[in-house]
């Protein structure tokens, strides 16, 4: 269960930051919220809000049916690392989805760079099934998937604990990836 929330809460914030943004964009939606006092931060403050509560929300759901179907729940003991690790993660997937939206030039492309990127990176961290290749798991443990996959893993299903080093990998990749998008960020459309 702990696999199906870690798949829908960082696909539900990366998608929701990827599609969104360059619709946004084309539609010029951007610039009418750019003629308001609205400042840049607040809003991509209220984007990664918007990422984290919905990945919240997909996980709560999933949760709910598993527990439906018997699926025991972690103990309360275990929530707080949940909760950091989902928020963090989230966040990390919606900061790099505005980051990759700032280099997809309209609407129509953005799908199909969505999967593009996504796949490979879910297939090559091992969320489908396991990586038995040394170098692909090397190269993994740096890439954000991966860490989030034992993260949650830890959260979930282990002592409960938080898995520092993976937090750590996640937190430095959800940093760079928002200073990428705030510096690519483009409130007008792109020429075509």
């Amino acid at each position: 269960m702990w696999c199906s929330a870690d798949w829908q809460s960082s696909a539900r914030a990366w998608r929701t930051s990827t599609s969104g943004s360059p619709a946004s964009r084309t539609r010029a939606r951007r610039a009418r919220v750019r003629a308001t006092p609205l400042p840049s931060g607040t809003y991509f403050l209220g984007l990664l809000a918007h990422c984290v509560l919905v990945s919240v929300v997909d996980v709560l759901l999933i949760l709910g049916i598993g527990r439906v179907f018997g699926v025991p729940l972690a103990g309360p003991s275990h929530w707080p690392a949940i909760a950091v690790t989902l928020v963090l993660g989230a966040a990390g997937f919606c900061a790099l989805g505005v980051g990759v939206a700032s280099l997809i030039r309209n609407a129509e492309a953005a799908p199909a760079v969505v999967q593009f990127v996504l796949f490979p990176l879910v297939f090559v961290s091992g969320t489908y099934m396991p990586i038995h290749a040394d170098a692909l798991n090397r190269v993994a443990d740096f890439l954000p998937v991966r860490p989030f996959n034992q993260a949650l893993l830890g959260a979930f299903g282990g002592d409960g604990g938080f898995a520092w080093a993976s937090l750590g990998v996640l937190a430095g990749w959800g940093v760079a990836r928002a200073l990428v998008a705030v510096r690519r960020f483009r409130w007008d459309p792109r020429p075509e």
